[in-house]
């Protein structure tokens, strides 16, 4: 499906700890479950990776992606491109944003990864040449969560390899329940995504 991402310029901005790479624990705006466990509030990881849950809600981080279901922790959790050296750009362009919108059948909450890049060919220096912007958006009434690919650019001159990266072949694309047994994935190291698409799951019980 296309994608079509809302405008999160006046969204609220949620910052990464300086040590953790994950944000604070923020509420959800309304009911909604993964897998039929309910869900009350979220962690975003710099790494691409959403922790959804409950109070006893449980944020791991891992240093590779892993294919769900896995019961190996990390557990519960919405990942719209989980890639170990996905990174900030910097700390002026690049941020997690949260907005809740729309109204009746139309409204979610949307979780905008912008202006991230990627720790590629370098292991520890970020890429300035690449571009990713995407987004989760949590579908109220449909109990739906869709992944949003806003920006996927690898940049001028970019390798066979980072073109691929750019569009997953490291990263995996996906969903896991709390306890790890339950999981959907759209691609595991695989270059399956595209800039202006969208991914929708409905992880019912």
């Amino acid at each position: 499906m296309t994608s079509a991402c809302d405008d999160l310029s006046s969204a609220e901005v949620l910052e990464f700890g300086t040590f953790t790479q994950v944000t604070d624990y923020t509420d959800l705006p309304f009911p909604f479950a993964l897998f039929g466990q309910p869900a009350t509030r979220f962690v975003a990881s710099a790494q691409g990776l959403i922790f959804l849950g409950g109070a006893s809600l449980f944020v791991a981080t891992s240093p590779a992606p892993q294919r769900p279901p896995d019961a190996r922790i990390p557990n519960g959790w919405v990942a719209p491109f989980w890639d170990s050296r996905l990174t900030p750009l910097d700390a002026r362009r690049s941020d997690v944003r949260v907005l809740r919108t729309g109204t009746g059948a139309t409204e979610r909450l949307v979780i905008g990864y912008q202006h991230f890049t990627l720790r590629v060919p370098s292991e520890t220096v970020p890429n300035p040449e690449v571009r990713l912007s995407f987004q989760v958006a949590l579908l109220r009434e449909r109990q739906a969560i869709e992944f949003r690919y806003c920006q996927l650019e690898p940049g001028p001159g970019a390798s066979q390899e980072l073109r691929a990266r750019v569009l997953g072949s490291a990263a995996e694309i996906g969903l896991e329940s709390a306890e790890g047994d339950l999981g959907a994935s759209f691609s595991f190291q695989e270059p399956l995504l595209s800039e202006g698409g969208a991914i929708r799951f409905t992880p019912g019980p």
